[in-house]
């Protein structure tokens, strides 16, 4: 190892980087194929060049191990230059120094870089595109690497290798806090600065491009001389432990260059600075180690308390998200059993001070672009979000995913909050009643004298809004959104609403049926005009429904596949949403979790039988030329319906004639003498027995 000195008070030692072969076996193509490249890390003489995931389980004072990871992926280029930039992926299942790649490329693989980017698509072997972040965030559980660029050549011996050189330098930093204002604090950040002797910055990262050939490459105009390491799992710098993290930097170090190294904490700021004693080479890591206790005794190190900048208050107001959020949630008062709306201004959200975790969840929550209102403490405190500074209440941002908020004060300290605002993960389905039909009050029971009733109940009043009855006639200007979880629009319609079921209706949450103007596929269910809105008021745990359903399917499918035999020709399909009703008066509100399914209907998407209204003829009486749905319901209430013997109520779901009603009912009355005779056999002739079997185990 070719040992060298930085000389402050403190040493950093600084360990060579030899250059690592990866064997590929080589497939010659003249047309684009698959090919599969076999990557492999020599052994290193003393120390190995580093690749993107670092072996932190074997650190070394000497070399840093290598190992190939799974999401690997490599550039490639032919000699002639005909192919360019073809994209290679590791097909490893996990972190190895060997692994295979797999890509498609015309002519001889002959020049690759790492790692690769789609934006070099038109770039030429010797201007490839690249950028050494500014914040190089560094996970040690994964051992994972930024901006660790390489080139590569086949070999000149005529085999199929590629040997791979690292195109810039490495510094290998490792801190100690034990004994300092750090020791027990969380570590932030790590701040690098590189500066000549008239005091001018170093371009030690920035734009950049490179040549795959040989390795030479040019700054761009947008480039820094400072590199910051945040540390992804902010370690708490425990009495006696130390923690080693990476930084790649171009090699443009010079001897006499100053090196300032800060140190954030929560709470504290650890500086140091020493003088270079060498010029920073391509392909050598260099270490710096900072034992802090040790830097201060020696006088070449100092340390400061600051104010920890925080966000103590986190929300979204709902005037300044008015068309987003809603002024009301539905409570329910355990005191006298009964629902009401309560009125909303603001949702705020929870700060875990722990763990720099914000979250928030909004169940009915659709368009996710909000704009938060928060309050941020710290000196001359300033918020970005991607860079971009944040103003409380004004600057809008799209929560779909996970936001992080960066608050950082004049004397340099930062701190992230990773910002989570949730729905339900349910989709969301909006109906927004016209004014149009009627709203009048309907009553369930009770006597009606003159216009007054008695004794009956209010079934279309929702909370403190009214919606149709179930028997009011259907309009058409009513529109239905369905917004898929992640905000995205599933299904925009116009139809009618209204209130739907028998005992059902009468509970505190109402179920409604929805009859589109047109056609529609709702959330991955097949196209249809009709479909309902189950409560679940009944059911606290709001799935019996839902898992009912899919016990169903799983019988459904169970006889298809099986070959032996047919079950239930058809079941319902659903999904559970959020819903949210905007009453007549334009009043919005978040009503709970509903079941959309589908309404059991006679249609090629659904139970597919002939339908009676298409081939019944006047005078035509026989049951067997069509389909008809029927129920068994003690409420009895649709115009077509019978009683057996035994007093078993049937319904038919559409009107027909009297001639196919009795059919019908002869039909099942000579079923049901039949089992109550014991004639199983008899009874079964008029019977799809499989599926009566399936409707019972359902």
């Amino acid at each position: 190892m070719d040992s060298r000195t930085l000389l402050a008070a403190a040493l950093i030692s600084v360990a060579s980087l030899c250059t690592s072969c990866l064997e590929m076996d080589e497939l010659v193509s003249d047309s684009s194929t698959y090919q599969t490249l076999t990557a492999e890390f020599a052994e290193p003489e003393d120390a190995q060049e580093t690749k993107t995931c670092v072996d932190i389980k074997n650190p070394s004072t000497s070399f840093i191990g290598l190992l190939w990871q799974p999401n690997d992926q490599i550039g490639v280029f032919s000699q002639d230059g005909d192919s360019r930039n073809a994209l290679f992926k590791c097909t490893s299942t996990s972190d190895s120094p060997k692994a295979e790649f797999g890509g498609s490329m015309n002519g001889t693989p002959f020049y690759a870089y790492f790692p690769y980017s789609a934006d070099n698509a038109s770039s030429s072997l010797t201007a490839i595109k690249g950028k050494l972040l500014a914040e190089q965030v560094f996970d040690p559980e994964s051992g994972s690497l930024v901006c660790d660029y390489k080139y590569g050549v086949r070999a000149s011996d005529g085999s199929d290798r590629f040997i791979f050189k690292q195109l810039f330098t490495m510094l290998r930093v490792v801190i100690d806090g034990t004994d300092t204002g750090l020791e027990g604090e969380r570590l932030n950040d790590i701040v690098l600065k590189v500066t000549d002797a008239n005091g001018n910055e170093r371009p030690i990262c920035g734009d950049f491009t490179f040549s795959a050939a040989d390795g030479s490459w040019t700054a761009g105009s947008n480039v820094s001389g400072t590199v910051s390491m945040p540390w992804a799992t902010r370690p708490s710098l425990e009495n006696g432990k130390s923690f080693m993290g990476f930084i790649t930097v171009m090699p443009v170090v010079k001897i006499g260059d100053k090196i300032s190294v800060e140190v954030m904490s929560e709470g504290h700021k650890a500086s140091f600075t020493a003088e270079c004693k060498v010029d920073f080479q391509a392909g050598y890591v260099y270490d710096i180690p900072l034992k802090l206790k040790e830097l201060a005794d020696k006088g070449t190190y100092t340390e400061s308390e600051f104010q920890r900048p925080t966000i103590s208050k986190f929300a979204f107001d709902v005037k300044t998200n008015s068309t987003k959020l809603l002024d009301n949630e539905l409570v329910w008062n355990s005191s006298n059993h009964t629902p009401s709306f309560s009125s909303v201004s603001t949702h705020t959200a929870v700060i875990n001070d722990a763990t720099d975790e914000i979250t928030l969840t909004i169940p009915y929550l659709y368009d996710f672009k909000l704009k938060p209102t928060f309050t941020a403490t710290g000196k001359d405190v300033v918020v970005k979000v991607n860079g971009v500074e944040q103003v409380s209440g004004v600057t809008e941002v799209d929560f779909t995913e996970p936001v992080t908020y960066t608050v950082t004060t004049s004397e340099g300290a930062s701190r992230d909050y990773r910002v989570k605002v949730t729905n339900t993960g349910l989709p969301v389905v909006i109906v927004k009643h016209s004014t149009s039909g009627s709203f009048s009050k309907k009553y369930n029971g009770g006597v009606n004298i003159g216009s007054t009733n008695i004794g009956g109940t209010l079934v279309n009043q929702f909370v403190d809004f009214m919606i149709r009855a179930k028997d009011t006639d259907w309009v058409t200007d009513d529109h239905i959104t369905v917004y898929n979880a992640d905000g995205t629009l599933d299904c925009e319609v116009d139809g009618g609403v209204r209130l739907r079921g028998n005992t059902s209706q009468v509970y505190p949450k109402k179920p409604f049926a929805m009859k589109f103007n047109e056609k529609k596929s709702v959330l991955g269910m097949p196209k249809h005009k009709r479909w309902v809105l189950l409560a679940n008021w009944l059911d606290h745990s709001m799935i019996r429904n839902a898992v009912a359903f899919d016990i169903a399917h799983a019988i459904e499918h169970a006889w298809r596949e099986s070959g032996i035999g047919e079950g239930i020709p058809w079941n319902v399909h659903g999904q559970n949403v959020e819903l949210i009703v905007i009453d007549k008066d334009g009043d919005a509100h978040h009503v709970g979790n509903y079941l959309l399914c589908e309404q059991i209907k006679i249609d090629d998407n659904r139970l597919a039988i002939n339908d009676p209204y298409d081939i019944e003829k006047p005078g035509e009486d026989n049951y067997s030329l069509y389909g008809h749905l029927l129920e068994i319901d003690g409420n009895y209430d649709e115009p077509s319906k019978f009683k057996t013997n035994k007093s078993v109520p049937f319904m038919f779901k559409d009107e027909v004639s009297s001639g196919i009603l009795n059919s019908v009912k002869s039909k099942i009355q000579g079923i049901e003498t039949n089992i109550y005779n014991g004639k199983f056999e008899e009874a079964y002739k008029s019977l799809d027995i499989n599926s009566v079997v399936d409707q019972w185990l359902i």
